[in-house]
């Protein structure tokens, strides 16, 4: 057969042998049907080349008036400033403390609130 060489040789004693499929057509003829030839495969490969570096071209170029969204980013006086003098970090560490302790207030606060509020909840059931 003429399409067992694409058969490993330890394979082909377990596959019945048979001819591969074939149109009508073909069977009736004794003519070879060739491919499209070698423009058709140069046009191919350049499909393949051409085709990812145009898409790479198109979405590529031209970003900031295509892709941008006006104002999405923080301006510099908005954003955060990363300090880098001891004085800067000594004050910058002085005040995450100062908001650390006055949330921890807060928090101290409404938790002796809630715990009071339950007490008294609890005493009031207590006398019913």
């Amino acid at each position: 057969m003429p399409w067992d060489f694409y058969i490993p040789i330890q394979l082909r004693s377990y596959l019945p042998h048979c001819e591969p499929p074939c149109d009508s057509d073909c069977a009736n003829s004794n003519e070879i049907s060739t491919m499209g030839g070698l423009n058709l495969e140069v046009a191919k490969f350049g499909m393949y080349v051409m085709f990812p570096i145009g898409i790479m071209y198109y979405f590529g170029t031209n970003l900031d008036s295509r892709f941008s969204v006006p104002e999405f980013w923080p301006k510099a006086e908005h954003s955060n400033k990363v300090p880098f003098d001891r004085e800067e970090i000594s004050a910058e560490l002085e005040r995450l403390r100062a908001r650390r302790l006055y949330n921890r207030e807060r928090r101290l606060a409404a938790e002796a609130k809630q715990a009071q509020e339950s007490q008294s909840q609890s005493q009031q059931d207590n006398q019913s």
